[in-house]
């Protein structure tokens, strides 16, 4: 767990350029371990993953922002599984504001949409239907039947809360 946490916290100090392929590399080996991980997890790997966020969310904005994202999104589904929802919500919220400076629609929708699951869970209904708004808006933007259908469903489960 330390190794992972030191190779993602050695990317911040990187004088080259943040998007170059050994980067991106050793992001996409980190989403690996982190997959399997998601497979067999428990409630004790919370430590664990709670150092991966706060090492991905450290990192300066430039460095890697879609795949940053996309591992954040992937632990925050660790923590809503693991009956910790509220710890998702402000790496979810820091996931959402790298996918939009890094003008990544897809990923916006994906984590205002996660964000909206997470409020509802949470009991925050007025938070959790401002970002299915947010996700509906991008998906129809992005003509994504698929994507909008799921915001729609899961808004339809969170009225019913």
């Amino acid at each position: 767990m330390q190794e992972m946490l030191e190779t993602i916290r050695s990317l911040k100090s990187l004088h080259g350029d943040p998007k170059s392929p050994a980067v991106r590399g050793q992001l996409e080996l980190l989403r690996e371990s982190i997959s399997a991980r998601l497979k067999s997890t428990s409630q004790t790997d919370a430590t664990f993953f709670r150092g991966v966020v706060q090492a991905l969310v450290e990192l300066p904005e430039d460095i890697a922002p879609e795949i940053r994202v996309e591992l954040i999104l992937d632990v925050a589904q660790y923590f809503y599984f693991a009956g910790l929802p509220f710890e998702a919500i402000e790496p979810l919220e820091k996931a959402e504001a790298l996918a939009r400076a890094s003008n990544q629609l897809e990923l916006v929708h994906r984590a205002a949409n996660t964000l909206g699951v997470i409020y509802a869970d949470t009991g925050n209904l007025s938070k959790a239907i401002e970002k299915y708004s947010q996700a509906l808006e991008i998906a129809q933007q992005l003509h994504d039947i698929a994507a909008e259908t799921k915001t729609w469903s899961n808004l339809g489960v969170a009225l019913h809360y």
